[in-house]
């Protein structure tokens, strides 16, 4: 078990080594992208990626609160789904009502694996493997269709 600051210490060595892990990467799209904070530049869509002492995730989560427009962005997605799912390399699981660590009501597509921990660094290549091979799936999958929720959210 780790202190607060030393596992601080830690998720922060952890996140900057997958940063230079990650920089052999450009984004389809050309802009320079920090692939952890992975900018959809759609209001309340985001691609997320978070490890703990337990699993790594991928993750699109859509946080909008007015329900009506999530499910307009969820429906849109579903559409979608064939591609998206042609395009992972991982299976995903689609989930349209859960919550987030803040209590929101949320709508995800995520995948994760297991027995992985951000504080034991023999296990950071098999995490890193994972998130760059999910998150290059995905911003693949958004070069080509961001166009189709960027007019959701116009």
């Amino acid at each position: 078990m780790y202190g607060k600051e030393e596992a601080q210490k830690l998720r922060k060595e952890f996140w900057t080594a997958f940063g230079i892990f990650m920089q052999k990467h450009r984004p389809l799209l050309g802009n320079k992208t920090r692939w952890v904070n992975y900018r959809t530049g759609i209001r309340h869509m985001y691609f997320r990626l978070k490890a703990d002492n337990k699993t790594a995730t991928v993750s699109i989560e859509l946080q909008h609160k007015d329900e009506e427009i999530r499910q307009l962005y969820w429906e849109q997605l579903c559409e979608l789904k064939t591609l998206l799912t042609n395009t992972l390399p991982d299976e995903f699981v689609w989930d349209e009502n859960q919550y987030n660590d803040a209590g929101m009501k949320i709508s995800a597509v995520y995948c994760q694996i297991e027995h992985v921990n951000i504080y034991d660094k023999n296990t950071w290549k098999e995490i890193f493997e994972f998130f760059e091979r999910n998150i290059l799936a995905l911003d693949e999958f958004w070069h080509e269709f961001k166009p189709i929720f960027k007019q959701l959210d116009d």
